[in-house]
């Protein structure tokens, strides 16, 4: 038992497929008697070991076995063949067997002679005790060098195969077993190295030379004898995944469990970035730890697990694919070379038969070296209408981003370019799943070279199939080449509209970035991250169209008056649509895909265009922005005139006008919109950004921004949002203004009847007059100041908060007051 310790240690590590280069010896025994290199020795007395009609596969076959029962006996079958010539050459056998019923011996089993059959070492146990009973099947092909070489044997020109059958019974008592179809021959293993490579398994029946069908000696845990005859690694027809060819692994009759392993042989030296796909279909087959893929640098000698197949979570009887396997990174991180004798092996472990749910099928195995390409020439925009993801993407593993399952991909997953998926009816990208096979995570990485850059924005339309949030969707952004990477954005899919495209704000890359700290480099890679748990169809996943990376031309407008009427149909590069992360209050997640904030025809007075704020469906509370940018550096008076319709919004606490002075890090509440009061028709409004702005504490700068927001939860259809049309600026260059805290104060605040305007310190610095206005900057009362302590009769004034603006020819001062009832 020396040499079959070997065997499962060390040998069998280049078992050869049955697509021979020169056949040494075939016998199908059809002629019905043995050969002159068949010496056949039944047992005495009444040992069998003959050929025989009806029993082989298909026709005659040999038998060995008891006539009579009778104690126990041995037969054997010896092949003699002069291989002194092949001692440099890979020898396979393979041969057909059927067990009768057979119990275990330790006599069963192969064993080789170099000398002529003097002396025999085993080199293989036949275990019929766990065979299936009446099926003719096959090993693995049997490698006859490797095997001589560890029981110490040469390959000789007296070299003898003997089969061996030790029991004690007859064959109608379920005793012996039969042979046929014993065939010996050499074959080169091919280890490719011109790549692409790729094979759909319908050139032949038979696999090509750089496939093996391998005993797992090596990879094997679980079972002490891991191939049994009827274990199948074959092609077969009417399998594959366009229902051609294609590959099956596991077995043709339920016999225990046993392993089966397919190996693929690659050239790999002097190479990098290779990348391997391949299309699957489970069979029903259960998880068991040996199911996977397997790498050996050494030509098989030794393997090592580099991935899980766990069919037990995937769809049964459905082909599907994983991400490309990045060979150079698995290999890595087992301590593995890219060598001139690569193998991957396809592991498979099972107790069942394919009929009864068990094994896999496999097709369209690729290796190739992946275009991959970081994007450094912008704008870039991908509406997908090619048919195939271009070199800047890369449907990707998300071990990095995964959080909620420790098997994020399933062969059913769904990341790919599919017609009628698009915003406008074209190609899109979808991401989700086929079929229902439990919660799995989908990574699709945009790859951009964003090195000495800045400013960088990203927009992308999204429909929503009636996805769940799950924390793991979103965006995520790596700056070391999809190392590491940081979630950036949340996607709510729940509070979206289903079946609907829409769009977010543009993303600013920079920001988002920086607040994760990360930095803008050459390896920079954007992920966009799905995670469910159900079809398509079933309301699940989502689809990308449009994508675009750009440097957004952003002008803080300094020249006025400015006006826009927006009929050029766009939004000029004063104006830009913002996430209100700064001045949202009433919801957690403002933004939806299906906000609106764009240009509309028909929409503006006297039915031309307009901006229009809002929603295009219904899926509950979200906030828009619009940021109009301006320059108000040295000027001392600026008025903002613009119309507004109400379409029958809503008042909501979000709606109005915000100021930043410090280019939207911050802003300041300054009006309040009360639509739910206001006629359905266009209204004006001027804001006196100056007094607006020094009653909130803010200066004129050059980053200024107007921020319009409107907030809602229905459609433009169904009474909700609002349009904007001809924004007009004027803007007076003035002296320095007088100082709000030297000499001017107001009291009483709040007043009822009567307000005191003190202007004792700067009473005799010139003729000065005063205003009280709305918010929005119209005048309510106002007249020359005749006394350094004015009294304002407010007792007609209605209730609210109002400006009170001192003028002068040297610029202006301005403060708030509350109105109170009587």
């Amino acid at each position: 038992m020396k040499s079959t310790f070997c065997i499962l240690i060390f040998c069998l590590a280049l078992s050869l497929t049955a697509d021979a280069q020169i056949i040494i010896f075939s016998d199908n025994f059809e002629s019905g008697t043995f050969g002159a290199s068949w010496t056949a020795t039944p047992g005495t007395p009444n040992g069998v070991v003959s050929i025989n009609a009806s029993i082989g596969n298909p026709s005659r076959g040999v038998r060995m076995g008891k006539s009579s029962a009778g104690g126990f006996v041995t037969n054997t079958l010896d092949l003699t063949l002069n291989l002194s010539a092949y001692s440099n050459s890979d020898i396979a056998m393979t041969f057909d067997i059927k067990d009768l019923g057979d119990d275990t011996q330790i006599e069963d089993g192969l064993y080789f002679s170099d000398d002529g059959g003097l002396t025999f070492e085993k080199v293989f146990d036949f275990n019929p005790s766990l065979w299936c009973d009446d099926n003719y099947g096959s090993f693995p092909p049997f490698d006859i060098d490797s095997l001589a070489a560890i029981n110490g044997l040469n390959l000789t020109s007296n070299f003898v195969i003997r089969f061996q059958q030790y029991g004690d019974n007859t064959f109608s008592n379920n005793s012996g077993f039969y042979l046929d179809n014993v065939s010996i021959f050499t074959q080169t293993i091919t280890y490719v190295n011109i790549f692409p490579f790729t094979d759909g398994f319908e050139a032949s029946n038979t696999l090509q030379n750089m496939w093996t069908n391998s005993f797992p000696w090596q990879t094997n845990t679980l079972s002490t004898d891991p191939n049994r005859p009827n274990n199948a690694v074959e092609i077969g027809s009417n399998i594959g995944f366009g229902g051609g060819r294609a590959v099956r692994m596991g077995k043709n009759c339920a016999d225990g469990f046993s392993t089966n392993a397919l190996d693929l042989h690659l050239n790999l030296s002097g190479g990098s970035d290779y990348a391997l796909t391949f299309d699957i279909e489970d069979q029903g087959d259960d998880t068991q730890v040996d199911d996977g893929l397997y790498f050996s640098d050494n030509g098989g000698v030794t393997f090592k697990k580099v991935f899980d197949f766990n069919p037990s979570l995937w769809c049964d009887n459905n082909y599907g694919s994983f991400p490309p396997f990045d060979i150079d990174s698995l290999a890595a991180l087992q301590g593995l070379n890219l060598t001139d004798k690569f193998v991957i092996r396809f592991q498979q472990h099972g107790d069942n038969t394919f009929s009864n749910n068990n094994g896999f099928y496999i097709d369209n195995v690729s290796v190739f070296v992946p275009t991959l390409v970081y994007q450094g020439q912008f704008p870039f925009t991908d509406n997908f209408e090619t048919g195939t993801l271009g070199p800047q993407w890369k449907r990707s593993f998300p071990w990095q981003t995964s959080t909620l399952v420790t098997d994020p991909n399933r062969p059913n997953s769904i990341v790919d370019i599919t017609n009628g998926a698009g915003a406008g009816g074209g190609r899109g990208i979808r991401m989700g799943k086929d079929c229902s096979d439990g919660f799995s995570t989908n990574a699709l990485d945009l790859h951009l070279n964003l090195s000495g850059g800045s400013d960088y924005a990203l927009t992308f339309d999204i429909e929503d199939q009636g996805d769940d949030t799950q924390v793991d969707d979103g965006l995520y952004f790596s700056d070391n080449g999809g190392v590491t990477f940081k979630k950036v954005f949340d996607f709510n899919p729940s509070l979206w509209c289903d079946n609907n495209y829409g769009s977010f704000p543009p993303f600013d890359i920079d920001s988002l970035a920086a607040l994760q700290g990360l930095n803008l480099t050459d390896k920079f890679v954007i992920r966009f991250q799905q995670h469910g748990d159900n079809t398509f169809s079933n309301n699940n996943g989502f689809y990308i169209d449009n994508v675009s990376v750009f440097v957004p031309t952003l002008v803080y407008q300094g020249q006025f008056p400015f006006t826009d009427n927006f009929e050029t149909g766009t939004l000029g590069p004063q104006w830009k649509r913002s996430f209100p992360w700064q001045t949202s209050t009433l919801v957690t997640d403002p933004n939806r895909p299906n906000s609106i904030v764009d240009i509309a025809n028909f929409t503006g007075i006297s039915n031309s265009r307009a901006v229009r704020m809002g929603k295009d469906c219904a899926d509950g509370f979200s906030t828009n922005a619009l940021d109009l940018h301006l320059n108000l550096s040295g000027l001392g008076q600026v008025i903002l005139n613009c119309k507004i319709r109400d379409l029958g919004d809503e008042t909501d606490f979000d709606d109005g006008v915000y100021l930043s002075n410090n280019g939207g890090e911050t802003f300041k509440k300054v009006f309040d919109f009360d639509f739910g009061n206001v006629p359905d028709s266009y209204t004006d409004y001027s804001f006196d950004l100056g007094a607006l702005a020094t009653s909130n504490g803010l200066s004129f700068s050059s980053r200024f921004i107007v921020r319009f927001q409107q907030h809602g939860d229905n459609t433009f259809s169904n009474n909700n949002g609002i349009y904007i049309d001809n924004v007009n600026i004027t803007g007076v260059v003035g002296a320095n203004e007088i100082n709000l805290f030297d000499g001017f104060s107001i009291y009483p605040n709040p007043a009822r009847e009567h307000l005191t305007l003190d202007i004792s310190d700067f009473f005799s610095k010139g003729d000065l007059y005063f205003e009280i206005k709305n918010l929005i900057g119209i005048p309510i009362t106002g007249r020359k100041i005749l006394n350094s302590k004015e009294i304002i009769d407010i007792k007609t004034i209605p209730d609210g908060l109002y400006i009170v603006e001192i003028i002068s020819s040297n610029g202006r001062a301005s403060k708030k007051v509350l109105k109170l009832g009587e």
